[in-house]
């Protein structure tokens, strides 16, 4: 079972994000375990906790923590799970991938996209 996060201080990007998740993991016949976050501490929160995550979809605009900061973080406790960054901006498209971004997604986050 893949466990997967899903980070945005927009709830609304968070369903977006995980309506898409359910639909393509679906088709591909893949179980998952999908937890949402509104802030990055939270997520960091959980991580911490030892509830690691193969995939994590991370907000860069986060209003509590640079979403660049938080991948940092992240990659101190975890250098395996894939980050993939959505975001509206492209202007931190070089510093996703010094975070060792797996991929930089630009909103609106397609289903395609997702996929």
């Amino acid at each position: 079972m893949f466990r997967i996060a899903i980070c945005d201080d927009e709830p609304e990007q968070v369903e977006l994000i995980r309506g898409h998740l359910l639909r393509a993991l679906f088709h591909l016949n893949i179980d998952s375990n999908i937890a949402g976050f509104t802030s990055g501490e939270d997520l960091l929160h959980s991580i911490q906790a030892n509830q690691g995550f193969e995939i994590i979809f991370l907000d860069i605009s986060l209003v509590d923590r640079n979403g660049i900061e938080a991948a940092k973080l992240i990659r101190e406790k975890d250098r395996k799970a894939l980050i993939i960054f959505v975001t509206g901006s492209t202007s931190f498209l070089q510093k996703g991938y010094e975070a060792r971004a797996f991929r930089y997604l630009v909103k609106p986050a397609t289903e395609t996209m997702i996929e």
